[in-house]
């Protein structure tokens, strides 16, 4: 499920930048990534806001931003190492319709609840 989440963000990218003009989007794989990467910052960000962890660099902007720039820097060799990417695009888009509604379902509910629950958190917070 991990790589049809990529998937289905990198679709979402593909849509923007296809559809929206004068959007931000460019390179769908990069823009796929980095979403990727902000929604696993979120759900990272909730659990160090959850169990009240103390700030790394006492500023937890400067948290927030390295953390994102790490992740990144991990989905970003996970998924272009070899060019990755391409065979995981292949492999989702060869998948029967029901197993994509089902992936799409999952996606929407993985993005939606991380947004969700970081924003409960963080608001209890008051960071």
């Amino acid at each position: 499920m991990y790589y049809f989440v990529f998937f289905q963000l990198f679709q979402l990218s593909k849509y923007i930048k296809d559809n929206i003009p004068g959007s931000i989007f460019y390179d769908t794989v990069f823009d796929g990534i980095m979403l990727f990467s902000v929604f696993e910052i979120l759900n990272i960000a909730s659990i160090w806001l959850y169990f009240d962890i103390a700030s790394i660099f006492n500023n937890i902007t400067t948290d927030f931003i390295l953390g994102l720039l790490c992740l990144f820097a991990i989905n970003y060799f996970l998924f272009m190492y070899k060019d990755r990417y391409k065979e995981i695009i292949k492999t989702c888009d060869s998948k029967s319709s029901w197993y994509r509604i089902i992936g799409q379902v999952i996606t929407l509910t993985y993005t939606v609840g991380t947004v969700y629950i970081f924003y409960i958190l963080h608001s209890g917070n008051n960071v």
